[in-house]
């Protein structure tokens, strides 16, 4: 199965700090790849590397980043820029940061939209309206009349992820997407976000800590310490039989394989 991404041994650096090392990960077309690791290892960096969103301070040392046979790190930012949304989409972890709290959400559709050339403003409303109830939200034209704090967490990542797959994107990288989201919206928003990608045959880089998520949803995961790659394979034979010692830690400190304690007494009252 060819590449659809393919990062090659990339660096990045804050200062003389490296906070992704060497790394290298490959995500094909209608593959989801589960990228894991504690805060901190480096995830949403190497994320953000492939968006051309680091920050000013962080700086590419080494590496490639390829999308197909282009290096993304060697385009200019002229060329680069219209890629992300059209070709790259991002699913952030908290939608009432990613929102603009003081616009509606049709209005913030549509930017997006006419941004990317999508027609007049009412082929916009019908490619908006159409692209939420792709995600299963009743009253579509209600959403999009309301403003990101009527709307509830899940209804919210929802229409992140209708805005995601609206302009067709090759690649989406998904950055903690549940983590906003309680128990029960957890598995009804990867449900979703999986089986769109699968239908529509893109590529999906899963950043999460969550273990059992990533063993549910991932064809393959990828195991990340301290900004370098320390492991990879097919999902259910590296979180079945891990072969490297942190991995192996990361499953033992999951709340099911930690040892029972006896709970204190409660006393009369």
């Amino acid at each position: 199965m060819s590449a659809l991404l393919a990062i090659e041994g990339l660096t990045v650096a804050y200062g003389a700090v490296p906070v992704v090392r060497d790394a290298s990960l490959a995500v094909a077309a209608g593959e989801v790849l589960g990228l894991v690791g504690e805060s901190g290892s480096g995830k949403s960096t190497l994320g953000m590397a492939v968006l051309g969103l680091l920050d000013p301070a962080a700086r590419v040392e080494a590496g490639r980043i390829m999308l197909g046979s282009d290096d993304l790190l060697a385009l200019p930012p002229a060329s680069r820029r219209p890629l992300c949304g059209s070709t790259i989409a991002l699913i952030p972890q908290e939608p009432m940061a990613a929102l603009n709290p003081t616009l509606r959400i049709g209005r913030q559709l549509d930017l997006v939209l006419r941004q990317h050339g999508k027609g007049n403003a009412g082929a916009r409303r019908r490619l908006a309206e159409d692209a939420l109830a792709s995600v299963m939200i009743a009253d579509p034209p209600r959403i999009l009349a309301s403003y990101p704090f009527q709307l509830s967490g899940g209804q919210l990542q929802r229409v992140l992820i209708a805005l995601a797959f609206a302009l067709g994107p090759k690649l989406i990288i998904a950055d903690e997407p549940t983590t906003a989201l309680d128990m029960s919206a957890q598995g009804a928003v990867l449900d979703l976000l999986v089986s769109r990608a699968r239908d529509e045959g893109a590529g999906v880089l899963l950043i999460s800590h969550n273990l059992p998520l990533v063993r549910r949803y991932a064809d393959r995961v990828a195991v990340m310490r301290r900004g370098a790659i320390v492991e990879s394979g097919m999902a259910a034979d590296v979180l079945a039989a891990p072969r490297h010692a942190y991995t192996s830690a990361l499953i033992a400190a999951l709340p099911a394989n930690t040892p029972q304690r006896t709970p204190l007494p409660v006393p009369e009252v």
